[in-house]
């Protein structure tokens, strides 16, 4: 079997993104895959348990961690490239090498919006920089768990624009995006399940009493497809009974999907994905937590499952395309 290829960008120098990556790696050492890793240079990584020398090649060149990564007896797993970019730039690069087929996958660890700024990206974030690079305006936010998974349908918006932003134009196409991104790239018991779709207002706007965006926009739009499920009413769609009913909770906006999904899985039940992007990329589902950095207490389970996810869907997005 052919060997696929990962980057992980760390994050930010003083997050716990390389703590995390370190320990996912141990945790996933009889993996298949060539992981490599973006960190800064003079890194004091004395506190972890070192990755081991004898698969592990550090360098400061991308192109001899590309050529040694694609080499076809490779001895090495973990190629690090040490490089003093921002951070930003990281992921900036693992995309472009992503959509230029030269890896297969990308995985990131937590950067700050600042870092982002600083760089000069003109992009605030992952997804923005990621759908620019990508030249993809449909591009969602979705969180896998261990108990239930979340699409946001918006992203980070204030509250007092959601409503008008939601159309019926979005709505329909992102319906389109999240279930063409589910056949392609996702296990086969994720396409059995119907799509939840979460009412935008209290009780659904109760008959028009507090609201009629779901009488104006939903209603109509889930009923025409099978696969949606809804208006769900917002304050007890989450209850255990209906985890697992749905493949997907499609949250109308961020705070709607995350604040159940977090407080069910915290910081070590699940993991970010890119829906609707032409490459792979799944990332933790945490910020950097710069009030722990050093201490080497971070948990590194949602790196786990990121970088698992993007194997898996690696592969899925190949065998639907018979690659």
């Amino acid at each position: 079997m052919k060997k696929k290829i990962i980057s992980i960008t760390t994050g930010d120098l003083d997050g716990v993104g390389l703590e995390v990556t370190i320990k996912a790696l141990h945790k996933l050492s009889k993996s298949n895959t060539i992981f490599l890793i973006f960190q800064g240079r003079n890194i004091n990584k004395e506190l972890w348990k070192p990755l081991p020398k004898k698969i592990t090649l550090s360098t400061t060149s991308l192109d001899v961690a590309l050529n040694e990564a694609k080499a076809k007896k490779s001895q090495y797993q973990y190629i690090e490239i040490l490089s003093s970019d921002s951070p930003a730039n990281w992921v900036k690069e693992s995309a472009q090498l992503c959509l230029d087929k030269v890896i297969n996958g990308m995985t990131t660890g937590p950067v700050s919006k600042k870092t982002f700024i600083d760089a000069n990206l003109d992009s605030v974030g992952h997804t923005p920089l990621l759908s620019k690079i990508c030249s993809t305006s449909k591009v969602f936010m979705g969180f896998l768990g261990h108990s239930f998974n979340v699409i946001l349908l918006s992203g980070h918006i204030p509250i007092n624009q959601i409503e008008s932003s939601l159309n019926t134009q979005l709505l329909t196409s992102g319906f389109q995006v999240i279930l063409k991104w589910r056949e392609e790239c996702l296990p086969k018991q994720f396409i059995k399940l119907p799509l939840g779709v979460l009412g935008l207002n209290p009780h659904n706007g109760e008959n028009g009493l507090i609201g009629d965006f779901e009488a104006k926009y939903l209603n109509d739009l889930i009923q025409s497809q099978k696969v949606l499920k809804g208006p769900l009413v917002p304050d007890v769609a989450f209850f255990k009974e209906n985890w697992n009913k749905y493949s997907f909770f499609i949250a109308l906006y961020h705070d709607q999907g995350l604040i159940p999904f977090k407080m069910i899985h915290g910081r070590t039940g699940g993991c970010h994905v890119s829906v609707g992007l032409p490459i792979v990329r799944t990332s933790v589902d945490h910020g950097t937590a710069k009030d722990i950095f050093g201490k080497n207490i971070a948990k590194p389970e949602s790196m786990v499952a990121a970088l698992k996810w993007c194997e898996t869907i690696i592969s899925r997005k190949d065998a639907f395309h018979g690659l």
